[in-house]
């Protein structure tokens, strides 16, 4: 693993959920409805961990293990100022104790991050192990 794939992945992954948090904060004043707000934070979270995974994939190599990813996301988890309040995904929509929420938002954001690096990692040639053997033309 390396240090720089998950320091970078956990940067933009708490920045861009952050900015996530603050448009459905925007949503949930604006509609003045806290599930309006949460449920909008359970779209733009899942497309901003993906983003982030789009983007660092480019920085792996091949003899790097997507795990650095995955530890990087989780990072992400820990460094987003509103996963210590349980407003980091969509937890309150299932309870309004904090505690409990925060342990719904992690295990739901573990879950979302082992999908999109196993997803990446089967579709982009970048995080498959295997070498691929040079093609000959005919």
């Amino acid at each position: 693993m390396r240090v720089r794939i998950i320091f970078g992945s956990a940067l933009t992954a708490a920045v861009l959920t952050m900015v996530a948090t603050v448009i459905s904060g925007i949503v949930a004043a604006d509609l003045v409805s806290m599930k309006d707000g949460t449920i909008t934070r359970a779209v733009l979270v899942p497309a901003a961990l993906a983003g982030t995974v789009l983007v660092w994939r480019t920085f792996l190599k091949p003899s790097d293990r997507p795990g650095s990813l995955l530890v990087g996301l989780m990072g992400g988890w820990l460094l987003n100022t509103s996963s210590w309040t349980g407003h980091a995904f969509i937890g309150r929509l299932f309870t309004d104790a904090t505690a409990a929420a925060v342990l719904i938002d992690a295990g739901l954001w573990l879950v979302l991050s082992i999908g999109l690096v196993a997803t990446f990692r089967v579709v982009s040639p970048r995080l498959s192990r295997a070498p691929t053997a040079p093609s000959r033309g005919a």
